[in-house]
């Protein structure tokens, strides 16, 4: 026993060796068991690695997707940015409707949800069935309840303030007083601020003045610019005033720094907390669906489809699984989010010492040039890859340059340069998007197994989408057909 102890606690010097056959092979067979269990070990770690890695996975329509839930979220932005069109949408919430499924759409916006009906009437034709859901809706709905209501309590755990957590109206001071809209037939649709009713019914106290004000809610629509936000920013931190954005939730915000639109209310948000004011943030998942009337469901019930790839993680933090659209919004912040990861990485980079950096590039070598047992086998392998890797490096550069050189010269000769060149090494496959999208979901603590990645465009069956284009193909060959039958008998009237 005391034996097994040592062995396993690695504190071999202290084992008394004594001079017998059953112990040596007893010994033996400690050291092998200490062997096989470190093997174990290291081999169910890399297992869960590989399973972890393969969560993430690619579905070809949204029959398959949505097979398991009884309701769907469509993200409102997925077609006010032009990732799918309006007819794919309602034929998607057809489909769903057909099958005895719910369908909403949902949306990170400060205003009501019938304003969000209305702007999305003239994109699609959806049916009345149709749900819709914002953050606005659920920040206006849990202000109209008193303390004790479900959506205050909610609030209340995403915006954990003194003014919400009593029956007083709260102070609020709206940024759309400063606000100039980007187009005026889009602020006559608004139907006015969030909170004028509110105010109306004294649920809510609108104030004019910063420094009277409970917290700072930034109510102006998207494109909207608003006057002197910077100066506006730092006085909500000087005078230390609670700030909060119904865009996405505080988490999501920050993850998507490198991504974010100058002047949005996510920057916003982020340079203040840089500054060190108080930020909050609510997400378009809030609050659902439960507040959409459907009571019945739970949030393992129903699935969101978006192109954002701060979805997945406020899905996450609801509890709700996210069906990622690789939309160009969602390939340019994978995209971001890389870059940031490099520059970050080279910005340590250049603080390391030269023996810090190629004990962290080649391991390898700098084992074999310290420990001279190991140098007579492996050096000499390691400088023939890094001569291999020097050569292949010199020989991209010169073709770089060749390529360069040639352009140059078409262009001195006023030719023009083919429209169609190699393709460029920064575009990234479906693959490396997904392991990206891996590696943010572990950088922001957004669970792999909720994600689950689909390719535009957004089609309900790609069987059904395959045999229509066949059948248009042969309808098209038996009309031209049909013509040439046609002229051809024409033709031979006329001669008779």
């Amino acid at each position: 026993a005391q034996v097994y102890d040592c062995v396993l606690k690695g504190s071999l010097s202290h084992i008394v060796f004594v001079r017998s056959k059953y112990f040596s092979a007893l010994f033996h067979f400690f050291c092998q068991f200490q062997i096989v269990h470190t093997s174990i070990r290291v081999l169910a770690r890399q297992h869960h690695q590989d399973m972890s890695a393969s969560n993430i996975r690619f579905v070809e329509g949204l029959r398959e997707a949505t097979r398991r839930y009884r309701g769907v979220f469509f993200s409102a932005s997925l077609l006010r940015k032009g990732s799918i069109s309006g007819s794919q949408l309602q034929q998607s919430s057809a489909a769903l409707l057909g099958l005895d499924k719910r369908v909403a759409i949902v949306d990170g916006v400060p205003h009501r949800a019938a304003v969000l009906r209305v702007s999305l009437e003239s994109k699609a034709k959806l049916s009345e069935k149709v749900g819709f859901w914002t953050s606005g809706e659920f920040v206006h709905k849990a202000l109209a309840e008193p303390m004790d209501g479900q959506s205050r309590k909610v609030l209340g755990s995403a915006v954990p303030l003194k003014c919400l957590a009593t029956d007083d109206p709260p102070k609020i001071f709206e940024l759309s007083s400063l606000a100039k809209p980007r187009r005026w037939a889009e602020f006559m649709n608004r139907g006015g601020p969030l909170l004028t009713d509110l105010g109306k019914a004294k649920r809510v106290k609108r104030v004019d003045d910063m420094e009277d004000a409970d917290l700072v809610l930034w109510d102006a629509g998207e494109g909207d610019s608003i006057a002197y936000l910077e100066a506006t920013m730092e006085l909500c931190s000087e005078l230390k005033v609670p700030f909060v954005q119904l865009s996405r939730s505080t988490e999501a915000c920050l993850a998507l720094t490198p991504s974010h639109r100058k002047d949005s209310a996510e920057a916003s948000a982020i340079s203040l907390k840089k500054m060190g004011g108080e930020v909050h943030g609510v997400g378009k998942c809030l609050g659902l669906p439960e507040g959409l009337g459907w009571d019945d469901m739970g949030t393992q019930d129903v699935l969101l489809v978006s192109g954002d790839i701060g979805d997945v993680l406020e899905a996450s933090q609801s509890g709700v699984e996210c069906l990622l659209l690789l939309t160009d919004e969602a390939r340019s912040q994978l995209r971001a989010f890389r870059a940031a990861a490099e520059a970050e990485e080279a910005g340590k980079r250049k603080s390391l010492s030269v023996s810090q950096r190629v004990s962290e590039d080649k391991t390898g070598m700098l084992q074999s040039v310290s420990n001279p047992m190991w140098s007579v086998f492996k050096l000499p392998s390691l400088l023939a890859e890094a001569t291999r890797k020097n050569a292949e490096h010199r020989a991209n550069k010169a073709e770089m340059e060749k390529k360069a050189a040639a352009a140059s010269e078409q262009r001195a000769e006023g030719q023009q340069a083919p429209a169609k060149q190699t393709s460029e090494p920064t575009s990234a496959s479906d693959e490396e998007l997904a392991d990206l999208l891996e590696l943010w979901c572990k950088a922001t603590g957004a669970p792999t197994s909720r994600s689950v990645i689909a390719k535009p465009p957004l089609v309900w069956d790609p069987s059904e989408v395959t045999s229509l284009d066949e059948g248009s193909s042969s309808s098209t060959a038996s009309s031209s057909s049909a013509s040439r039958s046609s002229s051809s008998s024409s033709s031979s009237s006329s001669s008779r």
